[in-house]
């Protein structure tokens, strides 16, 4: 299943986006699979300067947008993506407090999956563009939505306040006063199913350092009475 959804993303980029010759490769999926938590972002970043410094600690001479250019798809090598995903999953500061959270719960199986797999640093940039282009926009939401129901989430948290907003218009969640937090009502993704809406955790616009420890606190409540 997860090669069929990289298949449809494939299809997307080639149909939607193939006559843009600065459109970079997709973030395609992986490790598609049961996990306790899901963590929604928006879209992937593109950090051009964190990029060119690890292809040069890995000495590779490539320049690394020219080789992730979706024109240039054919080049990429698989080992070395997996390799770098791992890098910068492991070690980018967006994914610290990912971390911190999971070690705190006790260490339950998680996945991060962004709404779309579109590679682009600058949010507003990114918004735009959906907002240019509805029929990728909706199709990104499709894949989305069957990758989650394969990862099947006991929790699922969005630290990301566009990303809430995109998340929750699709998908319907009541307020649930027993737990303090919403519920998914269905009927796209299993219903019951909490979810916590956040902003960023991380970043110039991070939540604060006592606002972040209250939403650990809950989240942490939460996932214990499942």
């Amino acid at each position: 299943m997860q090669e069929h959804l990289n298949a449809r993303i494939a299809s997307i980029w080639e149909t939607r986006l193939g006559g843009n010759t600065d459109t970079l490769v997709p973030l395609y999926l992986r490790e598609l699979e049961q996990k306790d938590i899901l963590f929604v972002g928006m879209n992937p970043s593109f950090d051009i300067r964190k990029m060119k410094s690890w292809f040069r600690e890995n000495r590779w001479n490539d320049d690394p947008y020219t080789y992730y250019l979706w024109v240039n798809r054919d080049i990429i090598c698989p080992e070395r993506e997996e390799l770098t995903r791992a890098h910068f999953q492991q070690n980018h500061p967006f994914f610290r407090q990912h971390y911190s959270l999971i070690e705190n719960l006790g260490g339950p199986s998680w996945i991060h999956l962004d709404l779309f797999p579109y590679r682009q640093t600058n949010q507003q940039e990114f918004i735009a563009f959906c907002e240019a282009n509805q029929d990728f926009h909706k199709e990104c939401l499709d894949v989305f939505d069957t990758a989650v129901n394969i990862v099947r989430p006991k929790l699922i948290l969005i630290w990301n306040a566009r990303a809430s907003t995109e998340f929750l218009a699709r998908h319907p969640a009541e307020f649930d006063p027993i737990i303090g937090t919403h519920r998914l009502s269905g009927p796209v993704l299993k219903t019951g199913i909490p979810v916590f809406a956040s902003s960023m955790l991380t970043g110039q616009r991070a939540l604060d350092v006592h606002s972040r420890e209250r939403l650990f606190w809950h989240i942490r409540k939460v996932y214990e009475s499942l």
